[in-house]
């Protein structure tokens, strides 16, 4: 087992721990193993030891299906009328979405990391509170599916993609059948589960 810090990747939180040196003093005083990363959003220009990286968490938006899938009626109920919804995303639909995942996902490469998280998920913040589901996790997973192999591709890359179980439509880790044809399913040769107990005991 490896214990690991969960840091934001970008400069402001890079300049904050000391930079590289900085870093890798904390993860050895600390006694854990390395670094987790979560891309902030903006480039990253400060170098990183590929030796303290373990790991990296692909950019999450809690509610993006209806943006991929380009209902913008149900986007705009949202975020309202005013475009908001365009910086929110950066982008204006599925291939806007995919190329940001590309780019997070190189970024992952480069570092180094041996794994890589997809959080296999949809919920708006108003679905939060009443439970009430716009989407289905099957309706979910297919999405996930499309999205990850347009991403990832047939070939190896290197890290894993590991599927992030969580308690909203999409990848629960309740369902044997569904989390099978979920790995099936995706093309990617490297992958398997990363297993959240928390998000487990939510369901």
């Amino acid at each position: 087992m490896k214990e690991l810090f969960s840091i934001p990747y970008d400069n402001y939180m890079i300049d904050h721990y000391g930079g590289a040196e900085g870093l890798e003093a904390m993860v050895k005083a600390s006694g854990c193993d390395g670094i987790e990363w979560v891309w902030g959003g903006e480039p990253v220009t400060r170098e990183m030891p590929k030796n303290i990286v373990n790991g990296y968490h692909l950019t999450f938006f809690n509610d993006w299906l209806d943006y991929y899938l380009g209902n913008i009626e149900a986007v705009e109920e949202r975020f309202g009328h005013n475009g908001k919804w365009k910086e929110f995303y950066r982008g204006e639909g599925a291939d806007d979405l995919v190329k940001r995942y590309r780019f997070d996902l190189e970024q992952a490469i480069a570092l180094g990391a041996p794994y890589t998280v997809f959080h296999a998920s949809d919920v708006s913040i108003e679905e939060t509170y009443t439970y009430q589901w716009n989407h289905t996790d099957r309706e979910v997973i297919d999405a996930v599916v499309e999205v990850i192999n347009r991403v990832y591709g047939k070939e190896d890359l290197g890290p894993a993609l590991l599927l992030e179980n969580l308690w909203w439509p999409g990848f629960r880790f309740t369902d044997p059948e569904l989390t099978r044809e979920l790995l099936d399913r995706i093309d990617y040769p490297n992958k398997g589960i990363i297993l959240d107990t928390g998000h487990l005991m939510n369901n």
